[in-house]
């Protein structure tokens, strides 16, 4: 038995490795296929190389037809006013020829210095481990150089990052993510460190490709979208949409007309398309395979103990239903407790309401109480005003000079006696 065992062992082995063989070459000639209709597609000139290919990206922002281009990109993201820009930018690293982008000692990412900042702008077409570590790191050797460069530390300028990211990474659907050094309370910011940002690309593409949310993007959201728009149809529509891109949209086509860059952009496809075939991937299924015989020994015994789990489950049913009952009984016993102080509140009520009734009668006699004392004070009010009026008469002061004294007419006075 143990021998048996053993060489079904090595015969599940093998079957592993040769699926994992031929899987990995479907997947090659898939690759191949995908990629060989994209070049085909941009040389019938219905699609571009995106600028998220870096070659394309750095001949793109550092071409001096596109300054304004670049300036707007910087000042919507860094919120650096745009006429401080205009005037004092200069591109830094500007001269790296296209056919020396295969050696990796040679740096293909953008360096603006602006005033006392320095910007860095680098495109990360794909969610690569370590592809933010590597960004982080270019950061820090910017700040060291600075440190480097100047005597006098009070001289040193403040390092900016802009990071263009071709895919989702962050939760949120914010397009731009600002980082800086703050407090833990967050009241305070390091003047010393910098800013790094993170632009979104994934999220406008998706807002774009929905008809319903298309017309919201706005002039900004524009422009990033030619960053990574791979058809020239959509570069058309946005070129419409904003005729300042139109210079970008032609630098964009007449790069992905130019078989030396092509060149290169097949060879990075491709190279991209053999690392998702690696050893490493299909090693890891490979490993799945043998923890899924392993779960199925798990399930051998689970299912031995299957006859157990239902007993428990049922003496679990049976305490449920008898904690059910007490519920029950519980709720039977509020409800009644419920419809006594309903009944309580009723009477409440309707000592309320007597109350009330009590109330109403009390104001009304208190009006009518009110009314009668008015009347008398009147009454007595005018007697007198008559006896006073009596006694002018007695003086023969002129009636009318006494109806103004005594506010009475003359009906009242020629009704005196005296």
């Amino acid at each position: 038995m143990a021998t048996k065992k053993n060489n079904n062992n090595n015969d599940n082995g093998t079957e592993e490795r040769q699926y994992s063989t031929y899987t990995k070459d479907i997947l090659k000639r898939v690759s191949h296929i995908s990629i060989e209709k994209e070049l085909q597609e941009i040389r019938e000139k219905k699609r571009v190389i995106p600028a998220t290919f870096d070659p394309v990206f750095k001949s793109l922002l550092t071409n001096e037809n596109n300054r304004g281009y670049l300036e707007d990109l910087i000042c919507y993201v860094t919120k650096i006013p745009k006429e401080i820009i205009s005037k004092n930018m200069v591109v830094v690293n500007n001269q790296l020829p296209i056919e020396k982008y295969n050696n990796k000692q040679m740096n293909t990412d953008i360096l603006v210095e602006i005033e006392r900042n320095v910007i860095n702008l680098e495109m990360n077409a794909q969610k690569e481990i370590g592809i933010f570590e590597k960004n982080a790191a270019y950061y820090q050797k910017l700040m060291v150089e600075q440190y480097k460069r100047s005597v006098d530390y009070r001289n040193i300028k403040r390092v900016i990052q802009i990071n263009f990211n071709d895919f989702k990474y962050f939760s949120d659907e914010d397009i731009i993510i600002k980082f800086q050094m703050t407090s833990e309370n967050g009241l305070y910011i390091d003047p010393i460190y910098g800013e790094v940002y993170h632009v979104n690309l994934a999220i406008l593409k998706k807002l774009w490709y929905n008809e319903g949310k298309k017309q919201s993007l706005n002039d900004f959201d524009l422009k990033l979208l030619m960053l990574c728009a791979s058809e020239r149809e959509t570069l058309d529509e946005l070129a419409e949409r904003d005729e300042s891109l139109m210079n970008v949209k032609k630098n964009i086509e007449e790069l992905s007309d130019d078989e030396d860059i092509i060149g290169l952009y097949d060879v990075k496809k491709a190279a991209e398309w053999e690392k998702n075939c690696t050893k490493a991937y299909f090693e890891e299924l490979e490993k799945d395979i043998k923890k899924y015989e392993e779960d199925v020994k798990k399930y051998e015994k689970d299912v031995k103990k299957h006859d157990e789990d239902v007993k428990k489950q049922e003496e679990s049913i049976r305490k449920q239903q008898q904690d059910v009952k007490k519920r029950e009984e519980d709720i039977r016993k509020k409800q009644q407790e419920i419809e006594k102080q309903e009944e309580d509140i009723r009477t409440h009520q309707q000592i309320i309401e007597k109350q009330k009734e009590d109330i109403r009668k009390q104001q009304k006699d208190i009006r009518k109480y009110e009314e009668e004392t008015r009347k008398k004070e009147l009454d007595q009010e005018k007697k007198q005003r008559l006896e006073m009026a009596k006694n002018l008469l007695k003086e023969n002061i002129d009636i009318d000079i006494i109806l103004k004294v005594t506010s009475l007419n003359k009906e009242d006075i020629k009704g005196l006696n005296f």
